[in-house]
């Protein structure tokens, strides 16, 4: 398995559990807003 088709695995596992979900679904909004606005 090539290195990227690892990573990508291991980031797609991570975002299944629910309290990931949510944390990304608030905080990736803001951080972008907050860069955005800057």
């Amino acid at each position: 398995m090539r290195r990227v088709d690892r990573l990508l695995e291991e980031y797609g596992e991570s975002h299944r559990n629910r309290t990931n979900k949510v944390i990304h679904w608030i905080f990736v909004p803001l951080i972008f807003l907050s860069i955005a606005l800057l």
